[in-house]
């Protein structure tokens, strides 16, 4: 998310919302920092860890439409939030996107994108720049072979990889993002190596099976030699410090032990930050699925209002849900230093 100094106030601010909130046992009702809006589920791949693709064309007339998004934009401004992510299914199959994002920067909303980048060319590249803060694109092999296999279409490869050049040559800052899988893990050193090279910030992502979320992992991805990943992953730790520490340091004990991180961090979700799936259901996060309510039937401030039992069950390491990804662990971490005053991963 965007971290301009010039937020820095903003940012102070907040912090201390939230931790007399949190240390009042969320009798208090903190204000959220973060939303991730999933924009619709369609999706012009077809990734062999995600089925939301399959679902989306039974529930596409359900999608918020382009008044109901701008009305929760504005319900979250109100409410506090300041960085909104983007997601998907694919972000850019909605017509409305420049007219959404746009929008969300008038009201003063920070916004990124995630996108597989197929849809990104010459003719809107300018919008892109003009419009959003960030993108993340997802590039989930080295190469073409792996990651189109694992996108499940061809030539997304090339396309990402076109996407990634405009996004260099007009200045749109822009990240990559692979989803460490049983396929593509031995290609992690080359990978880092090679964006590296290209200055373009990268995050490693262990994959995550969920069907509420509908990430469901088929069987040539998932069931990671765990000594073999273990060893490569302190081989590659050795070369690149940055893995050695914080998020990086654990994903190995995700996907082999994942319930020892219960008690690395406090988790923050219902609480700073909280996810809308494209028909306005809300939960806590994208992996903890408990329905807190639909924006299309209440008002965002009400449904975050009611939320103080999950949000204390949430913060507790005996809480039923564990992920390891980007949208949520590393903000945690930071807040559980500084707002619960704990060590953290």
């Amino acid at each position: 998310m965007n971290k301009k100094p010039k937020n820095l106030g903003f940012y102070l601010v907040r912090g201390l919302e939230t931790f007399v909130s949190y240390w009042s046992g969320y009798r208090i009702t903190p204000k959220p920092s973060v939303m991730y809006l999933e924009l619709t589920y369609r999706c012009n791949c077809r990734c062999k860890f995600c089925e939301r693709w399959k679902i989306d064309p039974k529930l596409a007339k359900k999608e918020l439409t382009t008044k109901e998004v701008k009305r929760l934009l504005v319900e979250a401004r109100q409410l506090g939030v300041k960085n909104v992510g983007f997601t998907g299914g694919e972000p850019f199959l909605r017509e409305d996107i420049f007219e959404i994002g746009k929008f969300a920067k008038k009201i003063g909303l920070d916004i990124v994108v995630a996108s597989n980048g197929t849809l990104i060319n010459k003719k809107n590249i300018k919008e892109i720049a003009a419009t959003f803060g960030s993108v993340a694109i997802s590039m989930d092999g080295i190469t073409p072979k792996t990651h189109d296999f694992i996108r499940g279409v061809k030539g997304v490869y090339e396309a990402a990889m076109n996407a990634l050049a405009l996004f260099k040559e007009h200045r749109v800052p822009v990240t990559v993002n692979m989803v460490i899988t049983k396929k593509n893990f031995m290609e992690i050193d080359e990978y880092v190596q090679f964006f590296s090279q290209k200055d373009i910030p990268i995050q490693l992502t262990p994959v995550q099976e969920c069907e509420a979320t509908h990430f469901k992992v088929k069987k040539a991805l998932k069931q990671i030699d765990a000594k073999k990943f273990g060893q490569e992953w302190a081989t590659l730790s050795r070369k690149y410090p940055f893995l050695k520490s914080g998020f990086y340091r654990y994903v190995p004990t995700f996907l082999s032990e994942p319930r020892k991180l219960l008690r690395t961090y406090v988790c923050f979700a219902a609480a700073v930050m909280f996810f809308v799936n494209p028909y306005g259901e809300m939960f806590p996060c994208e992996f903890n699925r408990v329905k807190m309510g639909n924006i299309k039937n209440e008002p965002l401030a009400v449904i975050w209002k009611r939320a103080k039992n999950l949000r204390r069950k949430i913060a507790s390491p005996k809480r039923s849900c564990i992920c390891w990804n980007h949208c949520v662990v590393p903000l945690c971490n930071k807040l559980t230093r500084f707002i619960a005053l704990k060590r953290g991963i």
